[in-house]
């Protein structure tokens, strides 16, 4: 157990290593100050994830793709050495106190995670069953018995990312229980955690407002067992880190938010619906800049394609899998009841339990504030607001559309579901804020705070 525990990061590390570092020219302008190791070692542990994923769908059993992995792990750790000693890199200063601060946080969520056992429905049910599944077949192969109709109620057809997890700590560990497999939650937390680093400038209050929206926020959701808690960690980084690259045409920022749109799609289905939301609307925030104020084109090399695509192999591999053993999608939508419910008043219902109660509404209106406070300063509006705000809206309304059409009883459904399937619009809103927040810090530091030149008195 301890092994399997202490062994995951640098495992994951040197898999990503063999990425990052392998594909020509995806980290050649990345920088090495305390934000950019940040980012590059968060880039590096999702790399290393993807690849292990896409080993057990390629390899399907555990022992064998862990072997493998094993070995491209060293040998990526190996050749990251050799690139950072031929180049000569050293980093540059890093904040000990901002690592100290991110560590007693892991800690405290690890706390959580480890001793808190499985207990929450769909957590047992599902995430964790079927890692359960995996664990005693030693594989992730058809001969589990995936289509046999007694697992129906599982949703078997799910994204495997987080049961692959969960049942290679428990191969790694020896055995199977209640505590180990959440070490996969762990693995999940602690690059988040890195790139919040990757967005730090000073211990002001637009940092301290992230942590306490995006982690504590979460709260349980982060150690339960639930996935949805981490997909709404991680479409809200992404679109971070997408907004951010608007701005800054640092590639190494659409490098990591690609990173952390392929872990969100390999977590839940409503990943492909989110990939498509925010790149639609990253497209649209960048076609408008570009209209109003042109700035320096990004080159995009065949590397970052090459990244872009061994990120989406493994949600690709799970389809395929899922056609060749007869899994269907189940949808809970019917585009035909859209319109009666509207007739029965539905819609008010659903923004009552959506936007009333899990909070939205409340944060549409601290966003409103800070944005009115930035607008009063007459300050400019960054555009790496908008992709989180426009994302989480257009999100938001994409989920209230299947609520009105839903075959099961509204009310139950939202009163089982609605405070999950906000998370992400809630993220997002939350994001959108802090980037306005940082752009009132930043624009009330010294350096841009005009002081006017005394005018000496006249002798009269």
């Amino acid at each position: 157990m301890l092994i399997a525990l202490s062994l995951f990061l640098p495992y994951f590390l040197g898999l990503g290593c063999i990425i990052l570092f392998t594909i020509p020219g995806l980290q050649k302008d990345s920088p090495l100050d305390g934000p950019g190791i940040a980012r590059l070692l968060a880039t590096l542990l999702l790399s290393g994830i993807l690849l292990h994923y896409t080993l057990v769908l390629l390899l399907e059993k555990l022992g064998l793709s862990l072997a493998i992995g094993s070995v491209l792990s060293l040998a990526g750790l190996f050749r990251a050495y050799l690139v950072l000693r031929i180049q000569a890199v050293r980093p540059r200063a890093f904040s000990w106190v901002l690592a100290g601060s991110i560590l007693y946080v892991t800690i405290l969520f690890a706390l959580y995670i480890l001793f808190d056992p499985l207990s929450a429905w769909d957590a047992r049910s599902i995430w964790f069953f079927h890692g359960k599944i995996i664990f005693y077949n030693q594989s992730l192969s058809q001969s589990a018995g995936w289509n046999d109709q007694s697992f129906g109620w599982s949703h078997v057809f799910y994204p495997k990312l987080v049961p692959v997890l969960a049942a290679q700590f428990a191969y790694a560990g020896g055995f199977w229980n209640e505590y180990l497999p959440k070490a996969s939650l762990l693995a999940l937390l602690v690059p988040a955690l890195m790139a919040f680093l990757a967005f730090f400038r000073s211990f002001r209050i637009s940092f301290l407002y992230v942590i306490l929206m995006l982690f504590m926020g979460l709260g349980q959701w982060l150690w339960n067992g639930y996935v949805d808690g981490y997909f709404a960690l991680y479409t809200g980084l992404t679109s971070l880190f997408f907004g951010r690259w608007l701005v800054s045409r640092d590639n190494g920022d659409l490098i990591a938010g690609v990173a952390f749109l392929g872990v969100a799609v390999n977590l839940k289905n409503e990943g492909l619906f989110f990939a498509l939301t925010v790149s639609s609307c990253m497209l649209a925030v960048r076609f408008v800049r570009a209209r109003t104020a042109p700035a320096e084109a990004g080159s995009l090399g065949p590397g970052f394609w090459v990244f872009t695509a061994l990120t989406a192999l493994g949600m690709v591999l799970w389809s395929w899998k899922k056609h060749l053993w007869g899994l269907s999608t189940h949808v809970p939508m019917e585009l035909a009841r859209v319109p009666l419910r509207l007739s029965e008043g539905a819609f008010g219902t659903i923004v009552d339990a959506l936007i009333l109660r899990e909070g939205v509404a409340t944060a549409c209106i601290v966003f409103l504030v800070a944005l009115g406070i930035v607008k009063a300063f007459r300050l400019p509006i960054s555009p790496a607001v908008w992709v989180p705000l426009l994302t989480s809206l257009a999100y938001g309304l994409g989920i209230c559309l299947i609520y009105l059409g839903t075959p099961y009883d509204l009310p139950w459904h939202l009163g089982t579901s609605a405070s999950r399937t906000m998370l992400p619009v809630l993220q997002g809103i939350f994001c959108a804020t802090f980037v306005l927040m940082q752009e009132l810090e930043r624009n009330d530091t010294p350096e841009n705070v005009k002081i006017e030149p005394k005018t000496k008195p006249r002798r009269g």
